[in-house]
């Protein structure tokens, strides 16, 4: 049967909106938005939450780029955007399926290893269809007296599809006021806004941190595998890359509404919104997830303001245990320390490492990461400008692979240089100067 004639025949099995113990999608009030610092295991955070009893979440990525589904579909009536979205949502139902997912691409589920779950590595994740459709669609014609040409809101629908994937998955909700887990992933304002119009004071932002050098050669890496590879679609232009890498580790310490404030530091709003996001931003160390697992754990859930449930002590999505790739082709699972004792000496040599982590002094002395303390007296950060002009490894690395029979390569080549030092040290006087806020990590 087409999604058109599933929409088309009227709910039954979940029709009477009153029945007793259905949660309503209203109901979810309060949502904790997980981000990453880099590569830094937001999706292994994300797995230790997700059969909770008090949580409820889509497994992954999938819905990073809801928002902008909605922008394309979300004016059309209820019925006509339903079918949207489970067109373009065919990932929830296969984990297999090629069809792109917005703002993740195509081959989603098998991306993030969903097609290969449970000990056996022989499951694939995906509820039935015709079943969350049944459930989607009784959500909707609740609150719709004609759902062929009535509008649905933006919040509601998002939270009818997450309580529609868990009564799919059979799942039972004894909370009437459990919390949305979204994997909004990428720490951008323009990720958080919508949210944030939609949710209001209800939203925790959740960073999953990790050494700031760690995590900085650990996304190098992750994208010098795909600039290299013989399919670098989506990944940054190889002489940007150290760029990018350096950038991101000094703008993604700050809370996200914090890197917003340099936009508008003269209104008063904007200061009250960027003083609550503070406030309400913490962030758990990926070290501290693998090595003290239950300590972390409990201080995660008592800022949530839920209970502890040994669920949390396993790494799973919709309940089958979860197998993720590192970087380097490595599959793990589950506590270890494989990922975080990487070092990418390849990368980032010694005097590499000594400038970076001047650079990420900060964020160091925030995060409780062993730093020297000769590294975080700022006067010897003007002094280190001498060192700072010559190229890191990671610049010299891509060098290598340009055609140098160009005669322009020179030329960009050089001018790659200039740019990556020159932004990144302009990021770190700014933030010398301003003193933004840093992520603080949960008490």
């Amino acid at each position: 049967m087409s999604v058109a004639a599933k929409l088309d025949s009227p709910p039954h099995k979940f029709a009477d909106a009153t029945d007793d113990g259905r949660l309503r999608p209203e109901e979810l009030r309060r949502v904790v938005s997980i981000h990453y610092y880099g590569r830094s295991g937001s999706l292994f955070l994300q797995s230790l939450l997700d059969n909770h009893p008090e949580l409820l979440m889509i497994p992954g990525t999938y819905m990073t780029g809801f928002y902008r589904f909605w922008e394309m579909f979300g004016q059309l009536p209820a019925i006509k955007m339903m079918a949207a979205f489970i067109t373009n949502y065919d990932v929830l139902f296969d984990a297999r399926s090629p069809i792109p997912v917005f703002h993740v691409g195509a081959n989603a589920g098998i991306s993030l290893g969903f097609d290969a779950m449970g000990d056996g590595q022989d499951h694939t994740l995906g509820v039935d269809q015709g079943v969350f459709i049944e459930c989607l669609l009784a959500h909707v014609v609740r609150v719709c007296s004609d759902a062929n040409t009535e509008k649905i809101s933006r919040r509601y629908f998002l939270q009818a599809v997450h309580v529609a994937y868990a009564e799919a998955l059979g799942r039972e909700i004894p909370s009437k006021d459990p919390v949305l887990v979204l994997q909004t992933h990428n720490p951008y304002f323009e990720e958080v806004e919508a949210l944030y119009e939609d949710f209001g004071e209800g939203i925790k932002f959740l960073h999953c941190l990790r050494e700031p050098v760690q995590t900085l050669g650990s996304w190098y890496a992750h994208w010098w595998e795909v600039c290299t590879g013989t399919n670098p679609k989506g990944a940054p232009q190889q002489l940007q890359l150290a760029g990018a890498s350096m950038a991101r580790g000094i703008d993604r310490a700050k809370p996200i509404f914090a890197q917003y404030a340099h936009h508008f530091p003269n209104e008063s709003r904007s200061r009250d919104i960027i003083a609550w996001a503070i406030e309400n931003t913490r962030g758990v160390r990926l070290e501290d997830l693998h090595v003290h697992p239950r300590e972390t754990l409990e201080r995660v859930i008592a800022w949530l303001g839920i209970e502890w449930n040994d669920s949390l002590l396993h790494s799973t999505f919709d309940g089958f245990p979860w197998q993720f790739r590192t970087t380097g082709g490595v599959t793990v699972k589950g506590f270890q320390t494989t990922t975080i004792s990487k070092k990418h000496h390849r990368f980032i040599p010694v005097l590499d490492r000594l400038r970076l982590q001047l650079l990420f002094a900060d964020a160091y002395e925030t995060w409780g990461y062993s730093i020297h303390p000769l590294l975080t007296w700022r006067p010897l950060a003007i002094i280190s400008l001498v060192f700072w002009i010559m190229p890191f490894r990671m610049e010299t690395e891509m060098w290598r692979r340009q055609d140098w029979r160009l005669s322009k390569t020179v030329f960009e080549v050089l001018s790659s240089n200039v740019v990556v030092h020159l932004k990144v040290f302009r990021r770190w006087l700014v933030d010398l100067r301003r003193k933004p806020s840093i992520i603080q990590l949960l008490d």
